[in-house]
């Protein structure tokens, strides 16, 4: 909802670890100045999070699903 240069600088190195926080500075841009604003940055870091995340979110997904079925807790998968 804030800036994250009002915080302290711990919760600002962590506020910048969120993708979340990219997300909504890009929308807050949008919002309140021109349409031809250069969103380019913006993007670029919520695209290097997805590269990053996207893969872990899978593999994880495929680790508790493979666990689930040795352990017999997933009956139809």
């Amino acid at each position: 909802m804030f800036p994250i240069q009002t915080l302290p600088r711990p919760l600002e190195l962590i506020a910048r670890a969120i993708p979340l926080t990219y997300a909504v500075d890009g929308m807050r841009k949008r919002c309140w100045r021109s349409v031809d604003d250069d969103h380019g940055s913006t993007l670029a870091v919520l695209g290097c999070f997805a590269a990053i995340l996207l893969p872990l979110a899978l593999a994880g997904l495929s680790l508790s699903l493979r666990r689930a079925r040795q352990n017999g807790t997933l009956s139809f998968y």
